[in-house]
């Protein structure tokens, strides 16, 4: 098999193909047919006239852009003259394929219903993408599902997003198959050996949360001794809570830098500054956080790392909005445009509904509770015994809540619970109704 193209992708396995071959030759009625040839159906083809007739629907023109057979004879057509390289593949193939001796000479048949080949560049308005067990590409003009994917034109973009989810990649049923190849387990190494990590942090406006999310930052479940620590802090409102930050942790991490207001340094060159230090720094990983960025995970830095990725970004998705940090794809003027999958994408399209929430309130809510609590008496500090919430219908208790989360489940004869005694000390509890 041969393609004129930097970009292929099999849509199912080998053996399948041999056996698609096999298959539209007998449909074909040419039980002896060696070769089958892909078609690119265009009113610009120098020699139109003299290709053979074929159905109304069928498309009648061959393509240079790929095409199998057995290697002798694609040997022979294509030294069948010499050409130069300014010279048209495609007009090269379509003389020999009008010239009746040589077409039948090696027996050379075209792909007329796209039952093997796809080029996405032609017609690429009548393709669909199936996501089953196993994904494929769907021709709605000739119901076929062709099983070579090729790109002959300047949609690399779409063809490699396309290819992402063929070969098994990612399917709708198992999710992403690829993602669990070439992992690697940090707990195989000591903690001497882990890769080096620039950590950079970007504060380059005002932001909410601010303490809240470098304290999740500090909290990351990876050797500050492995990471080297560089925070660009534009606006001057933060560069006390970046200060309460270092002070507490800063000189756990190997180096630390520390970009401020005063340094007159925009956001930009902050940014082309911290990789310049990576690089220098010859840090084999380089994880960029913004300010605004909440990482509620300690291990996502661990999991990043294991991935094995040479580039992982993240997706943000504003709440109960299609908003989102992508668009997944470009269009023919190099624009950012939706892609067919934006919606699935970004609404997390799951099978499951929970209607039980553990819900966590901010640090600065948990530590305002306790110095109220404080102010009117005494604060049990977890020293009680018993209470918590119990489901009557599901028979199940919530005993151990951990300081400030809270739970949250809806208010229906579902979820008919009641509360369960303290049997020594004391324990708070703080109720609230939510009436959409």
């Amino acid at each position: 098999m041969m393609t004129l193209s930097d970009d292929k992708s099999d849509t199912v396995f080998n053996d399948d193909v041999v056996k698609e071959l096999l298959a539209v030759v007998i449909a074909a009625g040419e039980t002896d047919a060696e070769k089958l040839r892909r078609y690119e159906e265009t009113n610009k083809i120098k020699y139109k006239s003299q290709y053979p007739s074929v159905g109304t629907f069928d498309n009648r023109f061959l393509s240079a852009g790929a095409f199998i057979g057995y290697a002798k004879e694609i040997f022979n057509m294509v030294n069948h003259r010499q050409i130069n390289d300014m010279e048209s593949d495609q007009l090269y193939f379509s003389e020999i394929f009008v010239d009746n001796e040589l077409r039948t000479k090696w027996n050379i048949k075209l792909d007329r219903k796209t039952s093997l080949f796809q080029n996405m560049r032609a017609n690429k308005d009548t393709l669909e993408m199936k996501h089953r067990d196993y994904n494929y590409i769907y021709n709605r003009r000739f119901t076929t599902r062709p099983l070579i994917i090729y790109d002959s034109g300047p949609i690399k973009g779409k063809f490699l997003r396309i290819a992402d989810y063929l070969t098994g990649a990612w399917t709708s049923s198992r999710g992403c198959l690829s993602c669990a190849k070439n992992r690697i387990n940090l707990n195989n190494f000591e903690e001497d050996a882990y890769p080096n990590v620039q950590l950079s942090v970007f504060i380059d406006e005002p932001t909410p949360f601010i303490t809240e999310a470098l304290e999740l930052i500090g909290d990351l479940d990876y050797p500050k001794s492995k990471m080297n620590l560089f925070v660009y802090v534009h606006d001057e409102f933060h560069y006390k809570d970046v200060e309460i930050f270092i002070s507490n942790v800063g000189s756990e991490y190997n180096s630390m830098t520390i970009v401020n207001h005063e340094d007159k340094m925009s956001v930009s060159q902050a940014r082309n500054w911290a990789l310049l230090m990576c690089k220098q720094r010859k840090c084999a990983y380089y994880f960029a956080i913004e300010g605004h960025v909440h990482l509620t995970d300690p291990r996502t830095l661990k999991d990043l790392i294991e991935h094995n990725r040479t580039v992982i970004a993240p997706l943000l998705v504003r709440h109960n909005e299609i908003w989102s940090n992508f668009w997944g794809a470009l269009s023919n003027d190099g624009y950012y445009e939706r892609s067919d999958d934006y919606i699935d994408i970004v609404e997390y399209v799951k099978n499951l509904v929970t209607m039980l929430y553990g819900f966590r309130l901010s640090r600065t809510v948990q530590v305002n509770l306790v110095e109220e609590m404080e102010n009117s008496g005494k604060w049990s500090a977890g020293k009680n015994k018993g209470g918590g919430t119990r489901f009557v219908r599901q028979n199940c208790s919530v005993t151990d809540v951990k300081k400030g989360w809270m739970l949250m489940h809806p208010g229906r004869l579902t979820h008919y619970h009641e509360g369960l005694e303290v049997t020594s000390g004391t324990r708070y509890i703080a109720v609230s109704f939510v009436d959409p």
